[in-house]
């Protein structure tokens, strides 16, 4: 018999056949009554098994005494103790709410979705987008964090909040790593381009890195440049000299980048957390598939939703079937090393800033316009 055919399938009771089963929601079970002190885990663990209440006295016969294994009475245990039954959530379904910057790509999160219930979704729940959500997807810049708040898991823009680790950098987590990488090498970094504070940020660590490895000064022929492809143009312009060489980051100059002139081109090295060749990896094939079987750009942004959409699924496996926002938050630290096949390997745990553990620096070869020379730098 299951609980609620005596409990209610509210936990609220009611009288059946002359027998009375009491109120077992959280609220009456956390409570002292008349007749018993108030249930923890413990005790309702003892009545649950053994039929016996807080104050040791044996329950009315018609409860019955059940055998569980030790997972299935754990999570018999969060199901009772949680306040109430999240309406985001059934036996059949997990409801995610998408924020309105992911509108445009609602169709992208579908077909992510549609890939995990055709793999029978999690714990014999499908995932649907729908309102209230128990997740709430969104992507207000690329690439996003995720992060678990006081009654929801997020997966949102670009920044990192308190218990949040970005899927891929930030601007200004890219800069600094690519700033504490040259600076150490090339003591006559330059920074120009982009906003006041990224070249401030940029200028700080590279003092730091450089006065760490005995080098000095910032002003020479190496250019960090933070800017677009047009805006370095007329800088160059401006200047009169060219740097030996550029370090510039990828997605900062778009489209422009392939109408530059050759000799500028083999000046460049460009910064990216993610490139195309990432995805001709063997571990990428399911991404690969679905951007092509979705007609899909194979883009960051595109990476992104899948990877997240991927985090998301695996969180709510580890954080079992019986649902809460505690069970998130743990299921998400318990992650660990996680490919999604859309992005490189990700390293979630608690206090990283970027769940990436490096980016790529490349150059780019001005007759063939392929990226050449790929080198590693690593991500704090």
């Amino acid at each position: 018999m299951p609980c609620s055919g005596c409990h209610g399938a509210d936990r609220t009771g009611r009288t059946e056949g002359g027998i009375t089963a009491p109120d077992i929601t959280a609220g009456s079970l956390g409570a002292s009554a008349r007749t018993r002190p108030a249930y923890d885990r413990a005790t309702l663990s003892r009545a649950i098994t053994e039929g016996v209440d807080p104050g040791g006295r044996p329950l009315d016969p018609a409860m019955p005494r059940y055998q569980l294994s030790a997972a299935d009475l754990e999570a018999l245990l969060d199901f009772l103790t949680r306040d109430a039954v999240d309406p985001a959530i059934d036996d059949s379904v997990v409801r995610i709410e998408l924020a309105a910057d992911l509108e445009p790509d609602r169709r992208a999160v579908e077909l992510a979705l549609a890939e995990i219930n055709g793999a029978d979704g999690i714990h014999g729940r499908r995932l649907e987008l729908g309102s209230p959500g128990l997740i709430h997807l969104s992507l207000r810049q690329e690439p996003g964090e995720l992060s678990c708040g006081p009654a929801r898991l997020w997966l949102h823009g670009a920044g990192v909040s308190s218990g949040g680790i970005g899927l891929l950098p930030d601007p200004a987590t890219i800069i600094g790593a690519l700033a504490a990488h040259l600076a150490p090498a090339n003591p006559k970094l330059a920074v120009a381009g982009g906003t006041a504070g990224e070249r401030g940020l940029a200028e700080q660590v590279a003092r730091t890195a450089a006065a760490a490895s005995g080098s000095v000064g910032l002003e020479g022929r190496i250019l960090l440049w933070l800017g677009g492809a047009q805006e370095l143009m007329s800088f160059l312009d401006a200047q009169g000299t060219e740097p030996a060489v550029i370090v510039a980051l990828l997605d900062r100059l778009g489209p422009e980048l392939m109408a530059m002139p050759p000799e500028l081109l083999g000046m460049l090295r460009l910064a990216s957390p993610v490139l195309p060749t990432d995805w001709q990896r063997p571990e990428a094939h399911g991404f690969a598939e679905y951007a092509r079987t979705g007609r899909l750009p194979l883009a960051p942004r595109t990476a992104a939703i899948y990877a997240g959409v991927q985090v998301m699924a695996e969180t709510l496996r580890r954080s079992g079937r019986a649902l809460s926002p505690d069970r998130l938050c743990e299921g998400m630290s318990a992650l660990g090393l996680l490919d999604t096949g859309a992005l490189p390997p990700l390293r979630l745990a608690p206090g990283r800033s970027s769940a990436l553990t490096s980016l790529h620096l490349v150059g780019l070869d001005p007759a063939s316009r392929r990226f050449i020379d790929a080198v590693s730098i690593p991500i704090p």
